[in-house]
């Protein structure tokens, strides 16, 4: 009986979360996520990840590209921080499952993604004599999927650990603004340069898009699952926030898998290797 009145309180919050869509209007939407936080600050976080892309290309600004790398004047948090400051920030974020799983594959390193993209940016260690092109793509993908990503999911999980807390709900808001970036805009058919614009690329190659659009739609369950999640938190039904939580990653994680298999297809000597340009593909698959 408990358990049954916490989701129809939750139902009562979701139809209520409709109503002030549509009475209110579009205030602090992006990719067509409505936030009660203005979302402003921390998603303007792409311009860096931008540059990134521009500097990278042939010829490669090493300087510039490490400088984007660094730079924390939008959203709160540079790139590299991103990484290196997900267990240092507060004790807090030492509970941070899905990290702690990553961490473990790289050998127990908690800074995994930041050594990865830095690399990528210096063209040292694993990438030391890697082509420009190459390590433009090491450097672009690490930092948005490997960085930005994690610190995605590490805000969601102390979302999660701080409920029922009033405030819970507003690390989700934050985590979808990293997640999507501004440049994907309102509606979220922009070209951006976080994981969200990876789904809408991906979905055309696995006919993985919402009928007749180019929106992904494990971006579209990802949002319904974070709306779910956040209002969860609002009501303090914290197992019905991971439960929200669990789906999030399993979306977020399928453009990846794409993408490793399109660049496995292109690598195949049997398939699309004719067609492809050589260690980029390499670099895109790492």
């Amino acid at each position: 009986l408990a358990l049954a009145l916490r989701y129809i309180m939750l139902n009562q919050f979701l139809l209520f979360f409709s109503l002030h869509y549509l009475a209110y209007g579009h205030e602090n939407v992006l990719a067509l996520y409505e936030s009660e936080t203005d979302l402003t600050n921390e998603s303007e976080f792409d311009k860096a990840l931008e540059t990134l892309s521009d500097v990278t290309r042939t010829p490669r600004d090493q300087t510039a590209a490490l400088a984007a790398y660094q730079d924390d004047s939008a959203g709160d948090i540079s790139i590299q921080e991103m990484s290196t400051e997900i267990f240092s920030a507060s004790s807090a974020w030492s509970n941070q499952n899905i990290h702690l799983i990553f961490a473990e594959y790289y050998n127990g390193n908690h800074n995994f993604a930041d050594d990865f993209t830095l690399a990528a940016i210096q063209g040292t260690g694993d990438f030391a004599a890697w082509d420009d092109a190459s390590l433009r793509e090491l450097a672009t993908k690490g930092a948005a999927y490997l960085n930005t990503l994690q610190y995605v999911y590490g805000l969601l999980q102390f979302g999660i650990s701080e409920c029922p807390s009033l405030d819970a709900g507003i690390y989700w808001d934050k985590a979808w603004a990293y997640f999507a970036g501004s440049a994907e805009g309102e509606d979220g058919s922009g070209s951006g340069y976080s994981a969200y614009a990876l789904a809408d690329k991906r979905c055309p190659q696995f006919d993985t898009c919402v009928a007749g659009t180019s929106l992904a739609t494990t971006n579209e369950n990802a949002r319904a699952s974070w709306l779910a999640g956040r209002a969860a938190l609002e009501l303090g039904v914290c197992d019905s926030a991971d439960a929200s939580f669990q789906n999030i990653l399993k979306q977020s994680l399928i453009p990846l898998i794409q993408g490793s298999l399109r660049e496995a297809f292109e690598v195949d000597p049997a398939k699309g290797a004719a067609e492809a340009d050589g260690k980029i593909e390499i670099a895109e698959m790492w």
